[in-house]
C-alpha cells in the first residue's frame, strides 16, 4: 500500500470503527437531506439497501409529509439518494462509490496524482484529483466477506449512468438511474456511514 493510500485508509478505519453511541434518527436526517439540501430520498430495509417502496430509487420525494410518513411506517430504515442529475430524479450528484480497502487506495492514489513535487503524502494531503468534490463519507464494509470500510464521493452530477471500474479501477460510479445509501444508516452488524465532509446547504 502506498503512504498516500495507508493515510487515507487509516482514516476511514478509525471513522468505520466507532458503532453509534446512541440510537440513530434516521427519520430526522432524511427530513433535512430534503429540507435542507432539497435532496430526494426514499426508505431501504432496515441495515439494508434494498428499497421499500415498490419503484425504488423512482419514488424518492423530497416532501416532508411523504417522508415522515414512510419513516412512521419504518422508523429504522435505512435512507437511499438517487444519484444523477435533479431533472432526472437525482440529488444533482454523482457518487464514485470507493468499495473497501481495494477501492479506498484506488481512490486515493487517482486524487493524488495531481500532487506537485514534495507532497507529504504521510500526511493528510487535500489532493482531490482534479475532482469537484462537494461531500464524502465512510461506508462501513461487510466484515462477514472480508471486505473493509470504503468511500463514498460526492461529485457533480454528469448525466452519465452508473458504470464500474471507472478509469479500469476498482471504483464505481453511481450516476443517472442509481442510488446510494446515505449517512447515518446502519449495516448488518450494526455500524453507519459517517461523514468525512458532510454536505452544506448552498
Amino acid at each position: 500500500m502506498t503512504p498516500n493510500a495507508l493515510s487515507d485508509a487509516l482514516h476511514a478505519l478509525e471513522i468505520a470503527a466507532v458503532k453509534p453511541s446512541k440510537p440513530v434518527d434516521l427519520r430526522a436526517s432524511a427530513l433535512y437531506y430534503a429540507a435542507r439540501l432539497g435532496w430526494p430520498v426514499f426508505p431501504l430495509k432496515p441495515r439494508g439497501k434494498t428499497p421499500l417502496t415498490e419503484h425504488g430509487f423512482m419514488d424518492a420525494s423530497a416532501d416532508a409529509a411523504t417522508i415522515a410518513a414512510w419513516w412512521d411506517r419504518h422508523p429504522d430504515a435505512n435512507i437511499g439518494l438517487p444519484t444523477g442529475p435533479r431533472n432526472g430524479g437525482g440529488i444533482g450528484y454523482d457518487v464514485i462509490d470507493a468499495d473497501g480497502p481495494a477501492g479506498v487506495q484506488a481512490w486515493s492514489d487517482l486524487k493524488h496524482r495531481r500532487c506537485p513535487p514534495g507532497c507529504s503524502r504521510e500526511a493528510f494531503c487535500p489532493a482531490d484529483g482534479g475532482f469537484t468534490i462537494y461531500a464524502e463519507a465512510v461506508t462501513p464494509g461487510n466484515a462477514e466477506v472480508g471486505r473493509g470500510p470504503g468511500r463514498h464521493v460526492y461529485v457533480p452530477a454528469s448525466g452519465r449512468g452508473n458504470s464500474a471500474r471507472v478509469g479500469g479501477r476498482p471504483l464505481d460510479l453511481r450516476g443517472a438511474g442509481g442510488y446510494v445509501v446515505a449517512v447515518p444508516s446502519i449495516n448488518f452488524v450494526g455500524s453507519a456511514y459517517v461523514w468525512i465532509t458532510p454536505p452544506v446547504a448552498t
